[in-house]
C-alpha cells in the first residue's frame, strides 16, 4: 500500500468523506507512489491537517481529475523560457524537456496543445507532445537540432546562378535589402548578390529554389519610360547635368522605388507601378529645378542680393569659410560642398546703413536700406487683390564649391581674400549655385521677448504642406511635350496648408494660404556673421464657415478642389503625414506637392515694436532632415495685456519697427 493510500484509509472522518466523494466519480485505482513527481518526504510534517490537505490534492491529481484549463495553461506557460533567442543550449533544452515530462501528464499536455489549436495524432507519445510544445508552439530549438538541420539541408541543397543587370538587382534587393530578405524568409533559401559581376546565387532545396525564382520574376515585372533632358540654362551642358544629378539619384530612387539612369541623351525611369513612375517624375522635376541648372528659376532663389558695406569695392577683405551639415541640408544640397562669406576682420559698425548691391549691372553698387525696401516691394497684380505679408529668416547665404578631385567639401570658390568686385563677378557665373541655409539661433536670443502660450504650454506642433504650380517646375515629359511657363498674370503660384497637431494626434486646420507672387532678397552680413533673408508674399487666405479669416485680411472662398484634398489629409505617424500629391484648380492652376514638414514651434512677442518671433525645430518628411530656424513677422498689437495681435494686410506699414527688431536680433546673434 502506498503512503497516500494508507493516509487516506487511516485519516480523520473528513478525509474519508473526501475520498468517498472521489470514489463516487468512478475514478481508476490510485497509482503507486513511484509514478508521482512529488517525493514522500515532502509530506512528513508535524501539522496533521496540512498533511491531509496535501494528500487529498495529490490524490486528485493522480486520479486524473481535470483541473481548471486556465490554471493548466498558466502552469505550463510558467516553464516557458524568458529568453528571446530561439536557440537554447543543449543543457537548458534537455532540462526543459525533463521538467515538462516530470510535471505534467499526457492528457494535460494534450489539453494544452488543444487550447492553442494544435491538433496532434493520438499515437504520439509524451516525448513527442513535449517537442510539439517546445519547438512548434514556443519556437525554441536546441543547438544540436539547429546543427543537424543545417547538415541535412546542406546535404540536400543545390545552388543556382543567375545572370542579371543593375536595374534588375535594384528591384531584387529592394529598400535596404527588404525585398531580398522577404524572398529568403518566405522560401527558406539563401541569396548571395554579386554586384560587381551582375549575378546572384540562390541556395536551398530544389523546390525552395524554384519557388524563390518564381517570386523573383514577380519583382521584375516592371514598366519603363524614357523622358527628354530638361531645358538647361545657358552655359550648362548635358555633362554638367549628369555630373550634378548623379550623386542625388540614389536618394530619389530609394524614395520613389524607381530605377533612374541616363541612357543615350534620355532619362530612363523603371518602376513596378505607374504611381511610382509619376512620383519619380515629380521628384526628379523638383530636383532639377532646385539645382538651378535649368531654364526654370529655383523655387528658393533670391531676386536680389546685397552685402553690408564694410570696405570699398576693390579692397580684398572677404573670405570663404567651409560649411556643411548633412543632417540639416536637403538632398539636393548635402551632396555638394558649400562655403559662406566672412571678413578678414569683422567690425561691429552697426550705424552703417550702406549696402553693396551685388546683383546690379549699374556702375555704382552702393545703396541704402530704403532701396532694399523698394526692391522688396512686389508690383501690384491688376486682376487680383492680395495681402502683402512680410517675413524674415536668419542664416547664411552659401556658395557651392567647385568639384576639385574626389572631395568638393573643403575647396572654396576663391581660396584667398577677395574684393566685392570679384564677388560680383562670381555671382554672375552659373556654375556657382547659391543656397540660403537657416542657422540654429543662439540659446538665449529669446530672453528679452514675451513668450506666447499655446494653452498651458509654450510649444505647439504643426504640419505644413507646400504645393506649387506645376509650371514653376521643369516639365519632364516625353519627346513630344514641351515646357509650359507661368507668365499668366494673376495665376496662383503656391498653396500652403497648415494644421496644428493636438496632444492626442488630432488635426486642427490653422490656415490655407495662396500666393500669387513673392519677392525674395538676401542681405549678407546683416549683423556680425549672420545673413538675412527677407520675403514679401502677395497672398490671400481661403476661408469657409469652419475656418474663418479675420475681416481686415483679403480672403476668398475655399475652392471645392482644396476641400476635397483637405478631406483626404491625415496623420499616419509622429512624423508622417498623408496628403494627395497634386490638386487641380483649373485654368493652369494644377498644384504639385513639393514638401511636408513638421514644426515644434515656440513663439515670442516684441510688444513694443510689434513683432512675432518663432523658433522652430523643423523635420522634413521627404528628405528626413532636421534643423532649427528663427523667423520673424511684423504684427499689430490689439491688446498688450491679453497678448492679442493681428497680422497686417500690408506688412510694409510696419517696415521701420520691423527692421529695428531684425537689427536687435542680429546684434545679439553670437554664441558664447
Amino acid at each position: 500500500m502506498s503512503f497516500c493510500q494508507w493516509r487516506l484509509a487511516t485519516g480523520r472522518a473528513s478525509a474519508l468523506r473526501t475520498v468517498g466523494m472521489l470514489q463516487m466519480r468512478k475514478c481508476r485505482p490510485l497509482p503507486s507512489i513511484k509514478c508521482m513527481p512529488i517525493h514522500i518526504s515532502a509530506y512528513w510534517q508535524n501539522d496533521e491537517d496540512d498533511i491531509l490537505n496535501k494528500a487529498v490534492r495529490l490524490s486528485r491529481a493522480t486520479l486524473d481529475i481535470p483541473i481548471q484549463t486556465n490554471d493548466l495553461i498558466q502552469s505550463i506557460d510558467s516553464y516557458r523560457p524568458k529568453n528571446t533567442k530561439p536557440v537554447l543550449n543543449n543543457q537548458k533544452y534537455d532540462k526543459l524537456t525533463n521538467d515538462l515530462d516530470m510535471s505534467f501528464t499526457v492528457p494535460q499536455l494534450r489539453q494544452y496543445l488543444k487550447t492553442h489549436e494544435k491538433v496532434v495524432p493520438k499515437k504520439h507519445r509524451k516525448s513527442q507532445l513535449i517537442q510539439h510544445i517546445i519547438h512548434d508552439l514556443w519556437g525554441f530549438s536546441s543547438q544540436e537540432m539547429v546543427k543537424q538541420k543545417a547538415l541535412m539541408r546542406k546535404k540536400d541543397a543545390i545552388q543556382k546562378h543567375f545572370k542579371t543587370n543593375r536595374r534588375e538587382l535594384f528591384f531584387i534587393i529592394g529598400d535596404n535589402g527588404d525585398t531580398l530578405q522577404t524572398i529568403e524568409n518566405e522560401n527558406n533559401v539563401k541569396i548571395t548578390v554579386l554586384i560587381d559581376s551582375n549575378q546572384f546565387i540562390v541556395e536551398g532545396l530544389s523546390k525552395d529554389v524554384d519557388a524563390a525564382q518564381h517570386q523573383i520574376r514577380k519583382y521584375l515585372d516592371f514598366t519603363e519610360i524614357l523622358v527628354d533632358y530638361p531645358t538647361l540654362k545657358p552655359g550648362v551642358t548635358p555633362e554638367d547635368l549628369i555630373a550634378t544629378t548623379t550623386p542625388i539619384l540614389p536618394e530619389i530612387s530609394k524614395e520613389t522605388r524607381t530605377f533612374i539612369e541616363f541612357v543615350n541623351d534620355k532619362i530612363e525611369l523603371t518602376a513596378l507601378s505607374s504611381k511610382d513612375l509619376d512620383y519619380a517624375k515629380r521628384l526628379l522635376s523638383q530636383t532639377f529645378t532646385e539645382l538651378n541648372i535649368t531654364a526654370v528659376k529655383s523655387l528658393h532663389a533670391a531676386d536680389e542680393t546685397y552685402l553690408r558695406y564694410r570696405r570699398a569695392k576693390n579692397i580684398d577683405y572677404l573670405l570663404f569659410l567651409p560649411v556643411h551639415d548633412s543632417a540639416a541640408m536637403p538632398v539636393t544640397t548635402k551632396k555638394h560642398g558649400w562655403s559662406r562669406l566672412s571678413e578678414s576682420r569683422i567690425e561691429d559698425n552697426y550705424n552703417n546703413t550702406l549696402y553693396h548691391h551685388l546683383t546690379t549691372t549699374a556702375e555704382d553698387s552702393v545703396t541704402e536700406l530704403e532701396e532694399i525696401q523698394q526692391s522688396l516691394m512686389p508690383k501690384p497684380i491688376p486682376s487680383v487683390e492680395t495681402n502683402i505679408l512680410l517675413e524674415a529668416r536668419f542664416g547664411n547665404l552659401l556658395f557651392q564649391n567647385p568639384k576639385v578631385g574626389e572631395s568638393p567639401f573643403l575647396q572654396p570658390p576663391i581660396n584667398s581674400a577677395f574684393s566685392v568686385y570679384q564677388l560680383m563677378k562670381l555671382m554672375k557665373d552659373n556654375a556657382y549655385r547659391r543656397f540660403f541655409f537657416e542657422s540654429h539661433p543662439p540659446p538665449f536670443i529669446s530672453k528679452r521677448y514675451l513668450p506666447v502660450l499655446n494653452g498651458k504650454t509654450l510649444h505647439r506642433r504643426s504640419a505644413v504642406l507646400e504645393y506649387v504650380n506645376k509650371n514653376m517646375l521643369i516639365n519632364l515629359g516625353t519627346a513630344d511635350s514641351g515646357n509650359d511657363s507661368i507668365d499668366a498674370i494673376g495665376t496662383l503660384e503656391r498653396l500652403q496648408v497648415e494644421y496644428v497637431i493636438g496632444e492626442d494626434g488630432s488635426l486642427s486646420l490653422e490656415h490655407v494660404m495662396g500666393e500669387y507672387g513673392r519677392r525674395v532678397i538676401d542681405v549678407i552680413g546683416w549683423k556680425r556673421d549672420i545673413d538675412l533673408r527677407l520675403l514679401a508674399k502677395q497672398s490671400v487666405f481661403f476661408a469657409n464657415d469652419i475656418n474663418p479669416v479675420p475681416e481686415h485680411l483679403i480672403r476668398k472662398p475655399l475652392p471645392s478642389a482644396v476641400e476635397a484634398v483637405l478631406a483626404q489629409c491625415r496623420l499616419t505617424g509622429y512624423s508622417d503625414f498623408y496628403c494627395p500629391p497634386s490638386l487641380d484648380l483649373g485654368a493652369s492652376e494644377t498644384m504639385n506637392l513639393v514638401g511636408v514638414s513638421f514644426k515644434n514651434e515656440a513663439r515670442y512677442l516684441d510688444e513694443e515694436k510689434g513683432c512675432l518671433i518663432s523658433i522652430s525645430d523643423i523635420d522634413t518628411q521627404q528628405s528626413r532632415t532636421r534643423h532649427t530656424a528663427l523667423s520673424a513677422t511684423p504684427v499689430e498689437m490689439d491688446d498688450e495685456i491679453s497678448q492679442t495681435w493681428s497680422i497686417p494686410s500690408n506688412g510694409f506699414r510696419l517696415w521701420t519697427s520691423f527692421t529695428d527688431v531684425l537689427g536687435n536680433i542680429g546684434r545679439r546673434w553670437h554664441y558664447e
